[in-house]
């Protein structure tokens, strides 16, 4: 049976709503119900990997609330292991606030709850996981310490790691070194670079700098609707070009290309290959609502490339109701 998937990071419920505009400071707008959707970055890369054919199980954490029961029931569905997931009596589980206008751009603000409580003494304790795993996945929803020692536990016993540093934030550049895969946008990288990013040269030179400092040397940084910019060790910075679709919400887009892109890696080791899949997963995801209920699978995702990235009109913006 193939190795699994670890994500260590955040489980959120989402309270979603839509406007058609977003509010100035000290405005009212009105919008529209309220959504209640699972979410959160190390839960919504857990369902991308899974649905894209990878085995994976989280470590994360939820409190002893409705939201948190609602997560973990969703994770269990999509056959993600959810033993490694703390129920704390002390913290709620984790929200995030998101609104999404007319144009499909979303802003959010993240309270992270029990996502604090996955410590690196939980991580100690799930050291045995950490070591077995085929690829470990972090992001920087959960304690920096716990990102740290997550890496350093998996790097000790060399197993692979992919980070996607977000939310932005520093990353110290050892434990770039412990990375063989660096997923990222460009809000990060320029976080990390120290320098802003724009143009197809300055792109190019930055995922150049970015792949020096990986351990493993190969970066992925996503320009949203302009693509992405993949390299590989030995291999030039290469472009792929995005997926002309209709937006109807962007969350959870670099999500669902994080796991996607995981999960193919994983399965072939081959970079080009996984990006070309994960972005034609981003693509489906952007066509639909909410963040795990628009994330595709794999047939889906197979099938839209096969038809050269186009949906056909019975599938324009389309929901997944699960």
């Amino acid at each position: 049976m193939s190795r699994s998937i670890l994500v260590i990071g955040s489980m959120n419920m989402d309270l979603l709503l839509r406007v058609k505009r977003f509010p100035r400071p000290g405005e009212t707008v009105l919008g529209s119900d309220l959504r209640q959707i699972p979410g959160g970055k190390g839960a919504n890369q857990a369902v991308a990997a899974a649905r894209a054919g990878a085995r994976v199980a989280i470590l994360g954490s939820v409190g002893t609330d409705e939201f948190g029961a609602k997560l973990k029931a969703t994770l269990e569905k999509e056959g993600i292991d959810v033993r490694g997931v703390h129920e704390s009596s002390h913290s709620p589980s984790g929200v995030a606030l998101i609104t999404i206008d007319e144009r499909g751009e979303n802003q959010i603000v993240v309270s992270p709850g029990s996502n604090a409580q996955v410590t690196t003494e939980r991580l100690l304790s799930a050291k045995t996981a950490i070591q077995s795993a085929g690829l470990v996945l972090l992001q920087r929803e959960i304690p920096p310490s716990s990102v740290a020692l997550g890496m350093d536990l998996a790097a000790a016993q060399g197993v692979p790691v992919l980070l996607n540093p977000a939310p932005a934030g520093p990353v110290p550049r050892r434990l770039l070194k412990s990375t063989e895969v660096l997923v990222l946008n460009e809000t990060e990288a320029e976080v990390l670079l120290g320098q802003r990013i724009s143009g197809r040269r300055r792109v190019e030179a930055a995922v150049n700098a970015l792949a020096s400092f990986v351990g493993g040397g190969t970066v992925v940084l996503t320009l949203g609707g302009k693509g992405a910019c993949l390299k590989s060790p030995g291999t030039k910075p290469s472009f792929l070009p995005a997926h002309a679709v209709r937006v109807v919400d962007t969350t959870a887009a670099g999500d669902t290309f994080v796991g996607a892109f995981a999960a193919r890696y994983l399965e072939s080791r081959e970079a080009l290959g996984a990006a070309n899949y994960a972005m034609g997963a981003a693509a489906l995801c952007v066509t639909r609502l909410g963040a795990i209920p628009s994330i595709p699978r794999r047939p889906e995702v197979e099938r839209f490339l096969r038809k050269g990235g186009k949906l056909g009109n019975r599938e324009l913006g389309t929901r997944n109701a699960e």
